[in-house]
C-alpha cells in the first residue's frame, strides 16, 4: 500500500508542476517561478466511510478543486461556511476519471468538482463519502483560488550549495499589478526543524531589485546542507479587508563539490605579442573527484560572451582555464571595454543526474582591453550574416534581399568584395561584387541582391568564397553564412484570381427504384447516401476548369453561397467531398453514375472541409491546408480533378438548403 501512496503522490506532483505559469517582474531579469495551488492532504482509516477536508477561503472570485482519492466508489461534495450544500455529491459537473486510465493503474479516481464562483469567506468543507475503507490510505486535493490578490514564492532556483546566500522572493499583486502595502513574513524550516522567521521588504534596499514591484525579498544564509521549506504568508488590506494569502517552497541545499577560491583574467599572447585569447583563470579546490561542467562568462555593460567546459576534475587543489576567443571578443566588445566574471554555476555530472557543484560567488577579477593589444590583420572579416528582406508595395512578395556583415580595415580606402550565394541543393544563385569606401576602424559591408535571382531554387541560401581587397591587402572566407528558409515562390509576383464552379444537382428521390436524374435545383439534404434503401437524398456536384494555372498556390478559399434552408439544428452540417479518382461528364452524369451498382451506392470518403449552415442565404468560406493541398493537386495534374460535391445528412427528406453560387479564390506565383 505505501507503494500505491507513493504512486499517488508522485503523480499529484507532476500534475502539480505541470500546472505552474512562470512570471517576470519588471525589470527583473530571473524568470520567477509562481503557483498559487495550495495542496492539502487528509488520511482514511480501515473502516472509514465519510472524509471531511477543510480549507479557508479568502477573497476569492471563483474556486476550483481536484482530489485524488484512491478508494473505490467515492463521491464528492462542497459545503460552504453557512452549512449550505454548494456542490452535491452526485453533481452532473462532476468529473470523475478512474485511476484504471493511469500509467500505472491506479485505484479510485481524480474528482474534479464544478468551478464555484465568488465563494464566501472562511471555512468550507469537501465531505468525500465511500463504501467502507478495507485497507488505510491518504486523499490529496489541490486547492486553487482564483483570485484578483495574488501571492507566491518567487525564487528562480530549486538548487543551492553551503556557503552561499540565498535570496529568498515572492510576488503580491492585485490584477497584475505589484502591490507595495503588504506585510510579508517568510518561514524557512531547516533539516534540523530549526525554524526561522525573516520579514522582507519591497524597499529596493539590499537585494531587492526594484522598489514598488509587488517583489519582497530577504537574503537568508542556511547553516547546513539538507531540504529547506520556505513559506510565505502575505497580509494586505484591500477594500477594508484585512487579506491574507499564503504559498510555500521546498529547495535543496547541498553540500559543496568544490570550492572556487580564486577568478582571474588574463590576455593570451602569440610570440609576436597579440592577444589571441583571453584566459579565465578558476582556481579550486575539488573535494570529489569527477566530471565536471563549467558555466562560466564574462560582461561588459550589458554585452556579454558565454562558455561552457566540461572538465575532469581530480582531488585537491587545481587551477582550470576557460578561453575566450579573440574573433568574439572583438564582436562582442568595444576596444574600452573593462571585462568583468561573471560568477561561475558547477554542475557535477553523476550518472542519474547533474548536481550544482560550488557556492555561486563575485570575484573582482577585470581587464581592460585598452591595455592589451589585438594587433589585428590590415582586414579583418566577421562572420555575421544579418540577411533584411525588401518587400513589394503591397506587401505580397520578396523584391531583393539586403545582406550586411561586419569587417575591420586597418586603414581607410576603397575596399572591394565578391561572394557566391547558392540554394538549398548548392545551386548557384549569383556571383555578386560590391566595392565600398570604408573609414579606418569596423565598419560594414551591405549590397543588395534583386529578388529575380532567388527564383531559381528554395532557401536557404548560403554565401561562401567571400573576398575583401584592397591594394596590397585581402582576406578570404570560405563561408559566410545562411539566410532565413525562404522559399523561391517568395520572390515571385502573385497573381489574384476568382473561379466559378459550374454546379449539378443529383437526387435519388423515390423508394420505388426508378432512375435517379439530375435536378435543375441545387440543394443538399434529405437522408445520407448510403445504399439504395435511402431514397432521398440530394447533393451538389461541382466542377472546375483550372488547367490554365500554372504555378504555386499561396492561399485559396472556396466561397459557397447558400439560398433558402429547411435545415434545423443540430443537422445542420454541410459536407464537403472530392469526387476522387471517378470521372464524369457534365451532360450526362446521373446519381448511380458513382455507386457500385443500383443497391450500392457507398457514402463520400475524401473530406475537403465542412462548416455548419445554421442561416440561410448566406456566404460561407472554407479555406485550410486540405483546400489548399487539393487546388494544387488539380493545378500540377488536371486528371486528377474531378470536382467537389456537397452533402448533408439531416436524415429527414424535406430538410435541405439550396446552393446557388460556388467560388473558388486563388493566390499564386505563376511559374
Amino acid at each position: 500500500m505505501i507503494n500505491t501512496i507513493r504512486a499517488i503522490v508522485s503523480y499529484f506532483l507532476i500534475s502539480l508542476t505541470a500546472s505552474l505559469c512562470f512570471v517576470v517582474a519588471a525589470n527583473n531579469d530571473v524568470p520567477l517561478n509562481m503557483s498559487t495551488h495550495k495542496t492539502v492532504t487528509q488520511a482514511i482509516e480501515v473502516g472509514h466511510t465519510q472524509t471531511t477536508i477543510p480549507i479557508v477561503i479568502d477573497h476569492a472570485q471563483t474556486l476550483a478543486l481536484e482530489l485524488i482519492a484512491p478508494i473505490e466508489g467515492v463521491n464528492v461534495g462542497l459545503i460552504n461556511p453557512n452549512g449550505q450544500t454548494v456542490i452535491n455529491p452526485n453533481d452532473p459537473e462532476t468529473v470523475i476519471i478512474p485511476g484504471s486510465e493511469y500509467q500505472p493503474g491506479l485505484p479510485g479516481a481524480t474528482v474534479i468538482l464544478p468551478i464555484v464562483s465568488d465563494p464566501i469567506q472562511g471555512v468550507w468543507q469537501i465531505i468525500l463519502t465511500y463504501p467502507e475503507a478495507a485497507y488505510k490510505t491518504i486523499v490529496i486535493a489541490k486547492v486553487l483560488q482564483q483570485t484578483s490578490i495574488a501571492f507566491g514564492v518567487a525564487m528562480a532556483m530549486n538548487e543551492f550549495v553551503v556557503g552561499e546566500s540565498i535570496p529568498l522572493a515572492a510576488l503580491l499583486t492585485h490584477d497584475g499589478t505589484g502591490m507595495t502595502d503588504g506585510s510579508v513574513m517568510f518561514e524557512v524550516t531547516e533539516p534540523s526543524n530549526t525554524v526561522i522567521n525573516l520579514e522582507a521588504f519591497d524597499t529596493g534596499q539590499d537585494i531587492d531589485h526594484q522598489a514598488g514591484d509587488g517583489i519582497y525579498s530577504k537574503e537568508f544564509m542556511p547553516s547546513g546542507a539538507g531540504e529547506h521549506i520556505i513559506k510565505a504568508t502575505a497580509q494586505v488590506m484591500h477594500e477594508g479587508i484585512s487579506v491574507t494569502r499564503e504559498s510555500s517552497k521546498r529547495i535543496t541545499v547541498r553540500a559543496a563539490s568544490i570550492d572556487i577560491n580564486k577568478v582571474l583574467l588574463e590576455p593570451v599572447l602569440d610570440e609576436t605579442g597579440c592577444v589571441t585569447h583571453v584566459d579565465q583563470k578558476v582556481e579550486l579546490f575539488a573535494h570529489t573527484a569527477g566530471e565536471y561542467a563549467f558555466n562560466s562568462g564574462i560582461y561588459s555593460g550589458a554585452e556579454r560572451i558565454r562558455e561552457v567546459k566540461r572538465v575532469a576534475l581530480s582531488q585537491g587543489a587545481q587551477t582550470v582555464s576557460i578561453l575566450y576567443e579573440k574573433e568574439d571578443l572583438v564582436k562582442s566588445f568595444s576596444s574600452g571595454a573593462i571585462l568583468t566574471s561573471q560568477p561561475l554555476y558547477v554542475l557535477k555530472l553523476e550518472q542519474n543526474d547533474n548536481v550544482l557543484a560550488n557556492a555561486r560567488r563575485h570575484f573582482e577579477s577585470k581587464l581592460a582591453l585598452e591595455s592589451i593589444q589585438f594587433c589585428r590583420e590590415a582586414i579583418e572579416i566577421v562572420k555575421d550574416l544579418t540577411t533584411t528582406p525588401v518587400m513589394s508595395a503591397d506587401g505580397a512578395y520578396i523584391t531583393a534581399l539586403t545582406f550586411q556583415f561586419p569587417v575591420y580595415v586597418e586603414h581607410a580606402g576603397s575596399y572591394t568584395g565578391s561572394v557566391n550565394i547558392s540554394g538549398v541543393n548548392g545551386k548557384r544563385i549569383d556571383l555578386v561584387s560590391f566595392s565600398k569606401y570604408l573609414p579606418q576602424g569596423d565598419n560594414f559591408f551591405e549590397f543588395t541582391v534583386s529578388g529575380e535571382k532567388f527564383q531559381k531554387d528554395d532557401g536557404p541560401y548560403t554565401l561562401n568564397s567571400l573576398l575583401v581587397y584592397t591594394r596590397g591587402h585581402s582576406a578570404r572566407l570560405g563561408e559566410l553564412g545562411h539566410t532565413p528558409a525562404y522559399k523561391k515562390e517568395d520572390f515571385i509576383p502573385k497573381l489574384n484570381t476568382s473561379l466559378t464552379f459550374e454546379m449539378i444537382g443529383l437526387e435519388r428521390n423515390n423508394w420505388q427504384g426508378t432512375q435517379p436524374v439530375i435536378q435543375g435545383r441545387k440543394r443538399v439534404g434529405g437522408y445520407v447516401r448510403a445504399g439504395a434503401s435511402i431514397p432521398y437524398d440530394y447533393e451538389v456536384l461541382s466542377s472546375l476548369d483550372m488547367s490554365h494555372i500554372k504555378g504555386t498556390l499561396i492561399d485559396a478559399s472556396i466561397d459557397v453561397v447558400v439560398g433558402s434552408s429547411s435545415l434545423v439544428t443540430p443537422f445542420t452540417q454541410i459536407d464537403v467531398f472530392s469526387v476522387g479518382d471517378k470521372a464524369w461528364n457534365m451532360s450526362n452524369v446521373s446519381y448511380d453514375h458513382f455507386c457500385q451498382s443500383f443497391t450500392l451506392c457507398p457514402s463520400w470518403h475524401a473530406q475537403v472541409s465542412s462548416f455548419n449552415a445554421t442561416l440561410g442565404d448566406t456566404t460561407y468560406t472554407l479555406r485550410g491546408e486540405t483546400v489548399l493541398n487539393l487546388l494544387q493537386a488539380w493545378v500540377d495534374n488536371p486528371s486528377e480533378n474531378n470536382g467537389i460535391v456537397f452533402t448533408s445528412s439531416p436524415h429527414e427528406r424535406t430538410y435541405f438548403i439550396e446552393i446557388t453560387d460556388v467560388k473558388v479564390n486563388l493566390t499564386y506565383a505563376p511559374e
